[in-house]
Protein backbone atom coordinates (compact mmCIF):
# COMPACT_ATOMS: atom_id res chain seq x y z
CA UNK A 1 0.00 0.00 0.00
CA UNK A 2 0.74 3.22 -0.86
CA UNK A 3 1.19 5.28 2.18
CA UNK A 4 0.68 8.97 1.15
CA UNK A 5 -2.32 7.46 -0.78
CA UNK A 6 -3.56 5.86 2.21
CA UNK A 7 -3.61 9.35 3.74
CA UNK A 8 -6.30 10.96 0.91
CA UNK A 9 -9.08 11.75 2.82
CA UNK A 10 -12.20 9.61 2.29
CA UNK A 11 -14.13 12.78 0.60
CA UNK A 12 -11.96 13.44 -1.92
CA UNK A 13 -12.33 9.85 -3.49
CA UNK A 14 -15.77 8.98 -1.61
CA UNK A 15 -19.21 10.30 -2.66
CA UNK A 16 -22.40 9.66 -0.54
CA UNK A 17 -25.35 10.02 -2.86
CA UNK A 18 -28.53 10.80 -1.06
CA UNK A 19 -32.01 9.80 -2.84
CA UNK A 20 -34.73 12.95 -3.75
CA UNK A 21 -37.05 10.69 -0.99
CA UNK A 22 -34.38 10.34 1.76
CA UNK A 23 -34.92 7.05 1.58
CA UNK A 24 -31.62 5.35 -0.22
CA UNK A 25 -28.45 6.28 0.58
CA UNK A 26 -25.52 5.18 -2.03
CA UNK A 27 -21.61 4.77 -1.68
CA UNK A 28 -19.62 5.90 -5.09
CA UNK A 29 -16.06 5.10 -5.13
CA UNK A 30 -13.99 7.13 -7.34
CA UNK A 31 -10.29 5.46 -7.26
CA UNK A 32 -7.41 6.09 -9.55
CA UNK A 33 -4.71 2.91 -8.05
CA UNK A 34 -5.32 -0.20 -7.10
CA UNK A 35 -3.47 -0.15 -4.07
CA UNK A 36 -6.38 1.89 -2.10
CA UNK A 37 -7.82 0.88 0.97
CA UNK A 38 -10.38 1.77 3.91
CA UNK A 39 -10.97 0.29 7.09
CA UNK A 40 -14.91 -0.24 7.88
CA UNK A 41 -15.17 2.02 10.97
CA UNK A 42 -13.50 5.21 9.19
CA UNK A 43 -15.76 3.98 6.32
CA UNK A 44 -19.02 3.50 8.80
CA UNK A 45 -18.23 7.33 10.35
CA UNK A 46 -18.23 9.04 6.82
CA UNK A 47 -21.01 7.40 6.51
CA UNK A 48 -22.42 8.55 10.03
CA UNK A 49 -20.76 11.97 9.16
CA UNK A 50 -23.65 12.71 6.57
CA UNK A 51 -26.66 12.01 9.37
CA UNK A 52 -27.34 8.49 7.83
CA UNK A 53 -28.63 6.77 11.16
CA UNK A 54 -31.36 4.31 9.69
CA UNK A 55 -31.31 1.69 7.74
CA UNK A 56 -27.56 0.97 7.38
CA UNK A 57 -26.26 -1.99 5.04
CA UNK A 58 -23.39 -3.08 7.78
CA UNK A 59 -22.84 -5.81 5.89
CA UNK A 60 -22.36 -4.26 2.42
CA UNK A 61 -20.59 -1.31 4.08
CA UNK A 62 -17.58 -4.27 5.04
CA UNK A 63 -17.70 -5.84 2.23
CA UNK A 64 -16.59 -2.55 0.54
CA UNK A 65 -14.21 -1.78 3.02
CA UNK A 66 -12.63 -5.26 2.34
CA UNK A 67 -12.14 -4.69 -1.60
CA UNK A 68 -12.98 -1.01 -2.78
CA UNK A 69 -11.38 -1.03 -6.20
CA UNK A 70 -14.03 -4.14 -7.00
CA UNK A 71 -16.60 -1.34 -6.26
CA UNK A 72 -15.32 1.47 -8.05
CA UNK A 73 -16.92 3.64 -10.39
CA UNK A 74 -20.64 1.43 -8.61
CA UNK A 75 -22.90 3.05 -7.19
CA UNK A 76 -23.64 0.66 -4.13
CA UNK A 77 -26.70 1.14 -2.17
CA UNK A 78 -25.49 1.18 1.51
CA UNK A 79 -28.60 2.60 3.72
CA UNK A 80 -32.60 2.04 2.78
CA UNK A 81 -34.90 3.76 5.21
CA UNK A 82 -38.00 1.71 6.08
CA UNK A 83 -41.32 2.44 3.40
CA UNK A 84 -44.12 3.96 4.82
CA UNK A 85 -47.72 2.43 4.29
CA UNK A 86 -50.51 3.99 3.19
CA UNK A 87 -53.68 3.07 4.43
CA UNK A 88 -56.75 1.26 2.32
CA UNK A 89 -59.60 3.44 1.21
CA UNK A 90 -63.04 2.97 2.02
CA UNK A 91 -65.19 0.51 0.17
CA UNK A 92 -67.79 -1.41 -0.49
CA UNK A 93 -68.43 -5.42 -0.32
CA UNK A 94 -71.40 -6.46 -2.67
CA UNK A 95 -73.67 -9.23 -0.81
CA UNK A 96 -74.84 -10.60 -4.03
CA UNK A 97 -73.18 -12.08 -7.39
CA UNK A 98 -72.09 -9.52 -9.82
CA UNK A 99 -73.54 -9.80 -12.82
CA UNK A 100 -70.29 -11.28 -15.52
CA UNK A 101 -69.86 -11.02 -18.91
CA UNK A 102 -72.92 -12.84 -20.62
CA UNK A 103 -71.15 -16.91 -21.30
CA UNK A 104 -73.28 -19.91 -21.65
CA UNK A 105 -73.49 -22.18 -18.80
CA UNK A 106 -71.47 -25.38 -18.38
CA UNK A 107 -73.61 -28.10 -17.60
CA UNK A 108 -72.15 -30.99 -14.69
CA UNK A 109 -71.34 -33.40 -17.27
CA UNK A 110 -69.50 -30.93 -18.92
CA UNK A 111 -71.83 -29.96 -22.04
CA UNK A 112 -72.95 -26.38 -22.48
CA UNK A 113 -76.14 -24.68 -22.22
CA UNK A 114 -76.53 -22.03 -24.62
CA UNK A 115 -79.73 -20.94 -23.36
CA UNK A 116 -78.47 -19.96 -19.74
CA UNK A 117 -75.99 -16.99 -20.46
CA UNK A 118 -76.26 -15.23 -17.38
CA UNK A 119 -77.70 -15.17 -13.48
CA UNK A 120 -79.62 -11.87 -12.28
CA UNK A 121 -79.10 -10.42 -9.14
CA UNK A 122 -82.07 -11.47 -7.95
CA UNK A 123 -83.09 -10.07 -3.91
CA UNK A 124 -85.46 -9.81 -1.85
CA UNK A 125 -86.64 -7.54 -0.03
CA UNK A 126 -84.77 -7.58 3.40
CA UNK A 127 -81.53 -8.77 1.72
CA UNK A 128 -78.45 -7.27 2.55
CA UNK A 129 -76.91 -6.04 -0.59
CA UNK A 130 -73.18 -4.22 0.64
CA UNK A 131 -71.65 -3.08 3.37
CA UNK A 132 -68.60 -0.70 4.20
CA UNK A 133 -65.56 -1.90 4.74
CA UNK A 134 -64.01 1.17 6.68
CA UNK A 135 -60.74 3.24 5.98
CA UNK A 136 -57.59 2.09 7.56
CA UNK A 137 -54.84 4.00 9.04
CA UNK A 138 -51.53 4.46 7.50
CA UNK A 139 -48.56 3.13 9.12
CA UNK A 140 -45.21 5.27 9.37
CA UNK A 141 -41.76 4.85 7.80
CA UNK A 142 -38.58 5.76 8.29
CA UNK A 143 -36.28 7.51 5.97
CA UNK A 144 -32.11 7.24 6.54
CA UNK A 145 -31.80 10.45 8.63
CA UNK A 146 -34.28 8.82 11.37
CA UNK A 147 -36.93 10.97 10.86
CA UNK A 148 -40.60 9.76 10.46
CA UNK A 149 -42.11 9.21 7.86
CA UNK A 150 -46.11 9.44 7.91
CA UNK A 151 -48.52 7.23 5.81
CA UNK A 152 -51.08 8.55 4.31
CA UNK A 153 -54.84 7.47 5.91
CA UNK A 154 -57.35 5.95 3.88
CA UNK A 155 -59.91 7.92 2.17
CA UNK A 156 -63.36 7.10 3.48
CA UNK A 157 -67.01 7.05 0.96
CA UNK A 158 -69.99 8.46 1.45
CA UNK A 159 -73.07 5.69 0.58
CA UNK A 160 -75.16 7.28 -2.24
CA UNK A 161 -78.87 5.94 -1.35
CA UNK A 162 -80.54 4.30 -4.53
CA UNK A 163 -83.77 4.04 -5.45
CA UNK A 164 -85.58 1.38 -3.70
CA UNK A 165 -82.90 1.01 -1.11
CA UNK A 166 -82.66 1.71 3.00
CA UNK A 167 -79.10 2.48 4.34
CA UNK A 168 -77.97 2.15 7.74
CA UNK A 169 -75.50 4.90 7.58
CA UNK A 170 -74.30 4.28 11.32
CA UNK A 171 -73.11 0.58 10.23
CA UNK A 172 -72.44 1.26 6.52
CA UNK A 173 -75.27 -1.01 5.59
CA UNK A 174 -77.09 -0.96 2.67
CA UNK A 175 -80.49 -3.15 2.23
CA UNK A 176 -83.51 -3.80 -0.32
CA UNK A 177 -86.59 -2.43 0.15
CA UNK A 178 -88.22 -4.38 -2.38
CA UNK A 179 -87.95 -7.58 -4.57
CA UNK A 180 -86.21 -7.20 -7.49
CA UNK A 181 -82.85 -6.70 -9.86
CA UNK A 182 -80.17 -5.28 -8.18
CA UNK A 183 -77.62 -2.66 -10.34
CA UNK A 184 -75.16 -0.37 -10.01
CA UNK A 185 -75.04 2.84 -11.92
CA UNK A 186 -72.14 5.02 -12.75
CA UNK A 187 -72.07 7.14 -9.75
CA UNK A 188 -71.86 4.54 -7.36
CA UNK A 189 -75.19 4.03 -6.30
CA UNK A 190 -76.89 0.88 -5.60
CA UNK A 191 -80.46 0.46 -7.15
CA UNK A 192 -83.49 -2.43 -7.25
CA UNK A 193 -85.73 -2.25 -9.86
CA UNK A 194 -88.56 -4.10 -9.46
CA UNK A 195 -89.16 -5.00 -13.52
CA UNK A 196 -86.97 -6.98 -15.29
CA UNK A 197 -86.99 -5.40 -18.96
CA UNK A 198 -85.38 -6.83 -22.57
CA UNK A 199 -85.67 -3.96 -25.39
CA UNK A 200 -86.04 -6.59 -27.90
CA UNK A 201 -86.39 -10.51 -28.53
CA UNK A 202 -85.03 -13.21 -25.99
CA UNK A 203 -82.69 -15.14 -27.71
CA UNK A 204 -79.07 -16.26 -27.33
CA UNK A 205 -77.69 -12.64 -26.63
CA UNK A 206 -80.48 -12.54 -23.49
CA UNK A 207 -80.87 -16.19 -22.66
CA UNK A 208 -83.22 -17.46 -19.90
CA UNK A 209 -84.62 -15.24 -17.12
CA UNK A 210 -85.52 -15.90 -14.14
CA UNK A 211 -86.37 -13.04 -12.02
CA UNK A 212 -88.08 -11.77 -8.31
CA UNK A 213 -89.66 -9.27 -10.18
CA UNK A 214 -91.99 -8.21 -13.34
CA UNK A 215 -90.61 -9.36 -16.42
CA UNK A 216 -90.85 -7.31 -19.72
CA UNK A 217 -89.80 -8.20 -23.13
CA UNK A 218 -90.42 -5.46 -26.04
CA UNK A 219 -89.52 -8.41 -28.70
CA UNK A 220 -89.87 -11.89 -29.20
CA UNK A 221 -89.81 -14.90 -26.91
CA UNK A 222 -87.38 -17.22 -29.30
CA UNK A 223 -88.09 -21.46 -29.49
CA UNK A 224 -86.42 -23.31 -26.00
CA UNK A 225 -85.75 -20.12 -23.99
CA UNK A 226 -87.60 -19.77 -20.33
CA UNK A 227 -89.22 -16.69 -18.48
CA UNK A 228 -89.60 -17.29 -14.98
CA UNK A 229 -90.61 -14.65 -12.35
CA UNK A 230 -92.47 -13.80 -9.08
CA UNK A 231 -94.28 -11.20 -10.30
CA UNK A 232 -95.89 -10.33 -13.39
CA UNK A 233 -94.64 -11.15 -17.17
CA UNK A 234 -95.35 -8.60 -20.58
CA UNK A 235 -94.11 -9.84 -23.81
CA UNK A 236 -94.96 -7.49 -26.91
CA UNK A 237 -94.09 -10.33 -29.44
CA UNK A 238 -94.77 -13.85 -30.52
CA UNK A 239 -94.55 -16.63 -27.98
CA UNK A 240 -93.07 -19.34 -29.80
CA UNK A 241 -92.42 -23.11 -28.22
CA UNK A 242 -91.20 -21.45 -24.78
CA UNK A 243 -91.45 -21.44 -21.23
CA UNK A 244 -92.97 -18.93 -19.32
CA UNK A 245 -94.25 -19.04 -15.58
CA UNK A 246 -94.88 -16.48 -13.05
CA UNK A 247 -96.62 -16.35 -10.32
CA UNK A 248 -98.60 -12.80 -11.00
CA UNK A 249 -100.12 -12.33 -14.63
CA UNK A 250 -99.18 -13.16 -17.99
CA UNK A 251 -99.72 -10.93 -21.22
CA UNK A 252 -98.73 -11.79 -24.52
CA UNK A 253 -99.47 -8.69 -27.07
CA UNK A 254 -99.15 -11.19 -30.15
CA UNK A 255 -100.03 -14.91 -29.58
CA UNK A 256 -98.63 -18.03 -28.48
CA UNK A 257 -97.87 -20.73 -31.29
CA UNK A 258 -96.47 -23.97 -28.77
CA UNK A 259 -96.02 -26.53 -31.38
CA UNK A 260 -97.12 -28.69 -28.20
CA UNK A 261 -93.50 -28.19 -26.97
CA UNK A 262 -93.70 -25.20 -24.50
CA UNK A 263 -95.80 -24.04 -21.87
CA UNK A 264 -97.12 -20.45 -20.67
CA UNK A 265 -98.11 -20.77 -16.74
CA UNK A 266 -99.72 -18.22 -14.58
CA UNK A 267 -100.25 -17.41 -11.10
CA UNK A 268 -103.33 -15.06 -11.86
CA UNK A 269 -104.23 -14.64 -15.39
CA UNK A 270 -103.39 -15.19 -19.14
CA UNK A 271 -104.27 -12.86 -21.60
CA UNK A 272 -103.25 -13.55 -25.03
CA UNK A 273 -104.34 -12.55 -28.79
CA UNK A 274 -104.31 -16.15 -29.79
CA UNK A 275 -103.29 -19.44 -28.91
CA UNK A 276 -102.45 -22.14 -31.86
CA UNK A 277 -100.49 -25.88 -30.46
CA UNK A 278 -100.07 -24.38 -27.02
CA UNK A 279 -100.28 -25.45 -23.56
CA UNK A 280 -101.49 -22.70 -21.00
CA UNK A 281 -102.41 -23.06 -17.59
CA UNK A 282 -103.55 -20.06 -15.58
CA UNK A 283 -105.41 -20.27 -11.47
CA UNK A 284 -107.58 -17.46 -12.40
CA UNK A 285 -108.75 -17.00 -15.76
CA UNK A 286 -106.97 -17.19 -19.58
CA UNK A 287 -108.47 -14.74 -21.46
CA UNK A 288 -108.09 -14.69 -25.99
CA UNK A 289 -109.43 -11.77 -28.14
CA UNK A 290 -109.21 -13.95 -31.39
CA UNK A 291 -108.89 -17.83 -31.16
CA UNK A 292 -107.94 -20.95 -29.54
CA UNK A 293 -106.75 -23.74 -32.10
CA UNK A 294 -105.92 -27.68 -31.21
CA UNK A 295 -104.43 -26.49 -27.52
CA UNK A 296 -104.71 -27.61 -23.66
CA UNK A 297 -105.75 -24.32 -21.83
CA UNK A 298 -106.46 -25.14 -17.86
CA UNK A 299 -107.81 -22.49 -15.71
CA UNK A 300 -108.78 -22.27 -12.43
CA UNK A 301 -111.79 -19.66 -13.46
CA UNK A 302 -112.91 -19.08 -16.90
CA UNK A 303 -111.78 -19.22 -20.09
CA UNK A 304 -112.89 -16.70 -22.46
CA UNK A 305 -112.62 -16.21 -26.09
CA UNK A 306 -114.39 -13.44 -27.64
CA UNK A 307 -112.75 -10.91 -30.47
CA UNK A 308 -113.68 -10.55 -33.96
CA UNK A 309 -112.92 -14.60 -34.40
CA UNK A 310 -113.73 -15.71 -31.03
CA UNK A 311 -112.74 -19.27 -32.18
CA UNK A 312 -112.13 -22.40 -30.25
CA UNK A 313 -111.59 -25.31 -32.06
CA UNK A 314 -109.39 -28.80 -31.25
CA UNK A 315 -107.74 -29.48 -27.74
CA UNK A 316 -108.89 -29.55 -24.82
CA UNK A 317 -110.18 -26.65 -22.52
CA UNK A 318 -110.72 -26.92 -19.19
CA UNK A 319 -112.55 -24.15 -16.67
CA UNK A 320 -113.40 -24.32 -13.27
CA UNK A 321 -116.65 -21.93 -13.57
CA UNK A 322 -117.05 -21.17 -17.44
CA UNK A 323 -116.00 -21.44 -21.00
CA UNK A 324 -117.39 -18.34 -23.27
CA UNK A 325 -116.91 -18.15 -27.04
CA UNK A 326 -118.17 -17.23 -30.41
CA UNK A 327 -117.89 -20.12 -32.28
CA UNK A 328 -116.95 -23.90 -30.51
CA UNK A 329 -115.65 -26.22 -32.49
CA UNK A 330 -115.93 -26.17 -37.26
CA UNK A 331 -117.95 -27.88 -39.98
CA UNK A 332 -115.35 -30.47 -39.89
CA UNK A 333 -116.20 -31.89 -36.79
CA UNK A 334 -113.22 -31.52 -34.86
CA UNK A 335 -112.84 -33.01 -31.79
CA UNK A 336 -113.55 -30.39 -29.18
CA UNK A 337 -113.30 -31.17 -25.25
CA UNK A 338 -114.38 -28.21 -23.14
CA UNK A 339 -114.46 -29.47 -19.46
CA UNK A 340 -116.09 -27.18 -16.59
CA UNK A 341 -117.17 -27.22 -12.90
CA UNK A 342 -113.67 -28.62 -10.99
CA UNK A 343 -110.77 -26.51 -11.50
CA UNK A 344 -107.66 -28.48 -13.11
CA UNK A 345 -105.38 -28.35 -10.54
CA UNK A 346 -108.22 -30.03 -8.62
CA UNK A 347 -108.28 -32.49 -10.98
CA UNK A 348 -104.63 -32.96 -10.75
CA UNK A 349 -104.95 -33.34 -7.07
CA UNK A 350 -108.32 -36.28 -7.38
CA UNK A 351 -105.43 -37.61 -10.12
CA UNK A 352 -102.47 -38.13 -7.43
CA UNK A 353 -104.89 -38.90 -4.13
CA UNK A 354 -106.36 -41.67 -6.04
CA UNK A 355 -102.94 -43.06 -7.24
CA UNK A 356 -101.68 -42.38 -3.71
CA UNK A 357 -104.91 -44.14 -1.78
CA UNK A 358 -104.23 -47.22 -4.20
CA UNK A 359 -100.54 -47.33 -3.08
CA UNK A 360 -101.14 -46.81 0.21
CA UNK A 361 -103.75 -49.94 0.34
CA UNK A 362 -100.98 -52.30 -1.42
CA UNK A 363 -98.24 -50.99 1.01
CA UNK A 364 -101.29 -51.88 4.13
CA UNK A 365 -101.92 -54.95 2.82
CA UNK A 366 -98.34 -56.22 2.74
CA UNK A 367 -97.90 -54.49 6.23
CA UNK A 368 -100.66 -56.79 7.73
CA UNK A 369 -99.33 -59.89 5.73
CA UNK A 370 -96.03 -59.36 7.77
CA UNK A 371 -97.68 -59.01 10.93
CA UNK A 372 -99.68 -61.87 11.06
CA UNK A 373 -96.34 -63.82 10.30
CA UNK A 374 -95.26 -62.04 13.66
CA UNK A 375 -98.88 -63.45 15.47
CA UNK A 376 -98.53 -67.27 13.87
CA UNK A 377 -94.60 -66.78 15.30
CA UNK A 378 -95.75 -66.42 18.12
CA UNK A 379 -98.52 -68.53 18.92
CA UNK A 380 -96.68 -70.99 17.89
CA UNK A 381 -93.35 -70.45 19.80
CA UNK A 382 -94.36 -68.62 22.30
CA UNK A 383 -91.64 -65.92 21.89
CA UNK A 384 -90.83 -63.61 19.10
CA UNK A 385 -86.37 -62.89 19.04
CA UNK A 386 -85.21 -59.55 19.64
CA UNK A 387 -83.99 -58.57 16.51
CA UNK A 388 -87.79 -59.24 14.61
CA UNK A 389 -88.96 -57.71 17.49
CA UNK A 390 -87.74 -54.83 16.42
CA UNK A 391 -89.14 -55.27 13.12
CA UNK A 392 -92.73 -56.04 14.40
CA UNK A 393 -92.66 -52.50 16.06
CA UNK A 394 -91.67 -51.20 13.09
CA UNK A 395 -94.27 -52.62 11.04
CA UNK A 396 -96.65 -51.51 13.72
CA UNK A 397 -95.51 -47.94 13.32
CA UNK A 398 -95.84 -48.09 9.51
CA UNK A 399 -99.51 -49.73 9.71
CA UNK A 400 -100.55 -46.75 12.42
CA UNK A 401 -99.20 -44.19 10.19
CA UNK A 402 -100.43 -45.62 7.00
CA UNK A 403 -104.00 -45.94 8.39
CA UNK A 404 -103.85 -42.18 9.33
CA UNK A 405 -102.52 -40.76 6.09
CA UNK A 406 -105.12 -43.58 4.00
CA UNK A 407 -107.31 -41.18 6.39
CA UNK A 408 -106.39 -37.93 5.40
CA UNK A 409 -106.50 -39.10 1.59
CA UNK A 410 -110.03 -40.32 2.08
CA UNK A 411 -111.51 -37.31 3.18
CA UNK A 412 -109.71 -35.06 0.54
CA UNK A 413 -111.30 -37.36 -2.29
CA UNK A 414 -114.45 -37.02 -1.35
CA UNK A 415 -113.87 -33.01 -0.50
CA UNK A 416 -113.18 -32.72 -4.41
CA UNK A 417 -115.36 -35.34 -5.59
CA UNK A 418 -118.43 -33.66 -3.66
CA UNK A 419 -116.93 -30.80 -5.79
CA UNK A 420 -117.90 -32.33 -9.13
CA UNK A 421 -121.84 -31.90 -8.18
CA UNK A 422 -121.58 -27.83 -6.64
CA UNK A 423 -121.34 -26.67 -10.13
CA UNK A 424 -124.50 -24.84 -10.30
CA UNK A 425 -123.28 -21.79 -11.47
CA UNK A 426 -120.91 -23.42 -14.32
CA UNK A 427 -121.55 -22.34 -17.97
CA UNK A 428 -120.63 -23.53 -21.46
CA UNK A 429 -121.17 -20.61 -24.28
CA UNK A 430 -121.03 -19.97 -27.92
CA UNK A 431 -122.46 -16.82 -28.99
CA UNK A 432 -122.65 -17.91 -32.22
CA UNK A 433 -122.14 -21.31 -32.55
CA UNK A 434 -120.89 -24.87 -31.15
CA UNK A 435 -120.45 -27.36 -33.85
CA UNK A 436 -120.69 -30.94 -33.94
CA UNK A 437 -117.60 -32.59 -32.64
CA UNK A 438 -117.39 -30.72 -29.82
CA UNK A 439 -117.58 -32.72 -26.12
CA UNK A 440 -118.81 -30.75 -23.17
CA UNK A 441 -117.82 -31.82 -19.83
CA UNK A 442 -119.92 -30.81 -16.40
CA UNK A 443 -117.94 -32.44 -13.14
CA UNK A 444 -118.66 -36.44 -13.80
CA UNK A 445 -121.67 -35.78 -16.50
CA UNK A 446 -120.80 -35.85 -20.62
CA UNK A 447 -122.50 -34.41 -23.44
CA UNK A 448 -121.52 -34.88 -26.83
CA UNK A 449 -123.02 -32.32 -29.62
CA UNK A 450 -124.50 -34.06 -32.57
CA UNK A 451 -125.93 -30.98 -34.64
CA UNK A 452 -125.27 -27.04 -34.93
CA UNK A 453 -126.40 -25.79 -31.88
CA UNK A 454 -126.38 -21.81 -32.63
CA UNK A 455 -126.20 -18.89 -29.74
CA UNK A 456 -126.53 -21.23 -26.97
CA UNK A 457 -125.45 -21.43 -23.23
CA UNK A 458 -124.74 -24.94 -21.17
CA UNK A 459 -125.83 -25.61 -17.85
CA UNK A 460 -126.03 -28.32 -15.73
CA UNK A 461 -129.44 -28.72 -14.42
CA UNK A 462 -131.05 -31.28 -12.27
CA UNK A 463 -127.78 -33.78 -13.02
CA UNK A 464 -128.51 -33.36 -16.73
CA UNK A 465 -126.21 -31.44 -19.17
CA UNK A 466 -129.06 -28.81 -21.03
CA UNK A 467 -129.17 -25.55 -22.51
CA UNK A 468 -130.75 -22.93 -20.94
Amino acid sequence: MDENQAQVPLDEWVEVIISKDQMKAYIKLIIDHDDISVSHDSLLKYVSAHGIQHGVLYDKIKEISLDPVSFAGQEVLIAEGTDSRDGQDAKLEYMYQIKEEKKPKIREDGTVDFYSIQELANVKKGKLLAKKIPPTKGISGTNIFGEEVPGKDGKDIHIKPGKNTVIDKENGLVYAAIDGQVSVSEDGKIHVFPVYEVNGDVDFGVGNIDFVGTVVVRGKVNPGFSIKASGDIKVYGLVESAFLDCEGDIEISSGIIGHHLGEVKAGGNVKVSHIHSGIVSAKNDVIVSQSIMHSTIRAGGSVICQGSKGLIVGGTIQAGKKVKARSIGNEMATRTSIEVGVAPDLRDELKELLKEQKKLTENKIKTEKALQYFNQLLATTGNIPPDKKELQIKLANTMLLTEKREKVVKRRIKEIENMLFDIDDCSIEATHTIYPGVRLVFGSQIRYIKDKEPNCKFVLKDGNITKS
